[in-house]
């Protein structure tokens, strides 16, 4: 897995592994940029399309850009955030509610009280 150099600024130079589609793509800023499942024929155009290098790699391969957000920290940021909110609504259930409360015993005022709690309705 040799490094080929390629004819833009921006892309220094490549190799890939045919054997797991792997590409690794050489920055000038310094950073190695890793892409996987590539197909062959997209190496090869990248690598012999000199004047079209920095378009082919922004269209076609650049979609596949595999960025390190993606990994293990970030899927256990999620795990913590769903775990405090299921701490959260767990919470939330356990605190008393004042509007479910006996309809008998609520302050209803003397007119609606003595409406439900007797059977003729409501005295004049």
């Amino acid at each position: 897995m040799a490094w080929v150099k390629l004819n833009s600024e921006r892309l220094l130079s490549a190799r890939y592994k045919d054997e797991t589609g792997r590409l690794d793509i050489k920055m000038a800023d310094g950073r190695v940029v890793t892409h996987r499942n590539i197909l062959p024929h997209m190496f090869e155009t990248l690598a012999n399309d000199q004047a079209e290098a920095d378009f082919y790699y922004n269209n076609y391969i650049r979609p596949n850009e595999e960025r390190a957000r993606y990994g293990v920290a970030v899927r256990m940021g999620h795990l913590t955030k769903a775990a405090v909110l299921v701490a959260l609504f767990w919470m939330l259930s356990a605190i008393p509610r004042p509007f479910a409360t006996d309809v008998t015993t609520a302050d209803t005022g003397p007119h609606l009280r003595s409406a439900i709690l007797s059977a003729d309705g409501p005295k004049s």
